[in-house]
């Protein structure tokens, strides 16, 4: 297993950094998991792969690579504030675009939530065409934005098939 921690349960992630992981960082495979001021960085896959519920406060995503989400790949429920992305890369050339350079959500099995909020995307990437910054697919997204800036080289949201809830004071430069 090339992954750094794998989660089945209740965990929190306080003040760790996660650095040049051949695998994912963190995988969450079931559960409640929080992960606060913590650093993921150069991480060869998604540095963290959500398959439950996710919230990550006050932490900071740099240069990390992943097919898709190559800071948050999730296909649970994530709340996100206070975060900083930077030069993230998805690098799937899937035909389907399925990108999210810094964040990547969808999920057809169950609704599930993405809430990104007070946070800042810089410079994040995708070689598909499907949200340098954040892409949300599939049918039962509710997607909450608040206070989100992102300057990056390509689209920095890409939105699918989602019911867009709550968007705020979102800025693309």
């Amino acid at each position: 297993n090339d992954n750094a921690v794998d989660i089945g349960g209740t965990a929190n992630i306080t003040n760790c950094i996660f650095t040049e992981n051949v695998g994912n960082s963190v995988v969450i495979d079931s559960g409640t998991v929080t992960v606060a001021n913590s650093t993921f960085s150069q991480n060869a896959a998604s540095a963290i792969a959500n398959d439950a519920d996710l919230t990550v406060t006050n932490s900071t995503f740099t240069s990390n690579t992943g097919n898709q989400g190559a800071a948050i790949s999730s296909n649970g429920t994530i709340t996100v504030s206070d975060c900083t992305f930077t030069g993230n890369t998805a690098t799937s050339s899937s035909a389907t675009g399925l990108g999210g350079g810094a964040i990547y959500s969808s999920s057809t099995a169950v609704p599930i939530s993405a809430a990104i909020s007070n946070s800042t995307f810089t410079g994040n990437s995708e070689v598909s065409g499907g949200g340098g910054a954040v892409s949300v697919r599939a049918g039962q997204n509710v997607m909450a934005v608040r206070r989100v800036t992102a300057a990056v080289d390509d689209f920095a949201l890409f939105i699918e098939g989602c019911r867009l809830g709550d968007v705020v004071g979102v800025a693309v430069q």
